[in-house]
């Protein structure tokens, strides 16, 4: 999706997500969430022409604003949306990303 055809405001998603809550190194292509394709499927492209110029655009089965915290998806969805990833590093920063998510509610349990 070219950049400039974002007029709206959607939250961070995917790898760029989950850079933003680990330790991982933030991808080449930034990634966010939305709700609907048909705002964006007349600009779509299948492949990726430029990095500097494009983004990705995932389509979520629900408002990602709903749960999400204004900027960036939800942690735990975050894990749900990675789980089929089988690249150690994005496990290990998925795994760092919900034992913050443990620690924060074991700490609220007091």
């Amino acid at each position: 999706m070219p950049k400039a055809e974002i007029k709206e405001k959607l939250l961070v998603s995917g790898y760029s997500a989950l850079s933003e809550y680990s330790m991982l190194n933030p991808p080449a292509v930034e990634c966010y969430a939305a709700k609907s394709i048909t705002t964006w499927e007349k600009n779509a492209s299948g492949r990726l022409q430029n990095s500097e110029d494009q983004c990705a655009v995932e389509l979520w089965r629900y408002d990602p604003g709903k749960l999400g915290n204004g900027e960036k998806v939800d942690r735990l969805s975050l894990a749900l949306a990675l789980k089929e990833d089988t690249d150690e590093r994005i496990e290990e920063a998925v795994e760092e990303m919900l034992a913050d998510v443990w620690r924060e509610i074991d700490g609220k349990r007091d």
